[in-house]
């Protein structure tokens, strides 16, 4: 078994740990030889003092050494990236297989809000809350007044309901994707497209807003025509 070598990848604490057991396999139990082995397992670029009689004195100046604090500032960074990406994750997808879009033209994320007695469809800068998102999309025969393209909606109903309303009918399936894999899912940060099966409508967002009150949102439409850019989430 190959003895680990310390190059400032890991604590020095670990190190000495897997040094200590890699010894004692075997069979080299006294704590000066085990020294002796770690010292010369070092990389040469990694200097100590001499004057070193004990492990704990060795990790403490493994520790002191500036190749450690560069270890410990790398190791931050990453550990901050993974916790802000679970982070993320947390107020992404909270309700079992719940996603967001993101429209890869505009860089916004398809959201809902209260419009009158309805809910609105319409792409907004910020990540959307759970609350904008669990509802079930669905086309019909009404023509947006902006743009005249089929108008996006959402019924009142309970989920549930429309889930057993629009099943068939209303079905959407994704017909494009940037994916390298062949299943019938969609991974992370793959660029699909989306489709109505009953019209073949594609969800779509463009640079035409509607106005709520005083305040404009970007539409969001089913488009029927050729497919482009401003198709892609």
């Amino acid at each position: 078994m190959e003895f680990p070598k310390y190059n400032a990848t890991c604590y020095p604490n670990e190190y000495i740990k897997q040094m200590t057991a890699h010894c004692k396999i075997n069979k080299i139990t006294n704590e000066q030889e085990i020294l002796e082995f770690c010292k010369l397992i070092i990389d040469s670029t990694i200097t100590f003092p001499n004057e070193i009689n004990s492990l704990d004195e060795l990790v403490m100046a493994l520790k002191l050494h500036l190749t450690f604090n560069i270890f410990k500032n790398t190791y931050k960074k990453k550990l901050k990236f993974l916790n802000d990406v679970a982070f993320d994750e947390l107020n992404v997808i909270e309700y079992d297989s719940l996603i967001v879009l993101k429209h890869v033209a505009t860089g916004k994320y398809l959201s809902t809000c209260k419009k009158d007695k309805s809910i609105a469809v319409y792409a907004r800068d910020k990540l959307p809350n759970s609350n904008t998102v669990d509802y079930r999309l669905y086309i019909d025969d009404n023509k947006s007044p902006i743009t005249g393209h089929a108008e996006v909606s959402i019924n009142n109903t309970s989920v549930e309901k429309l889930s057993r309303l629009f099943k068939d009918d209303y079905a959407i399936r994704f017909i494009k994707s940037n994916s390298t894999h062949n299943n019938d899912y969609v991974k992370t940060k793959d660029i699909i497209k989306l489709q109505f099966l009953q019209m073949g409508c594609l969800l779509r967002s463009h640079d035409s807003t509607f106005m709520i009150g005083n305040k404009p949102f970007q539409e969001v439409i089913g488009y029927q025509e050729r497919a482009g850019g401003n198709d892609k989430v």
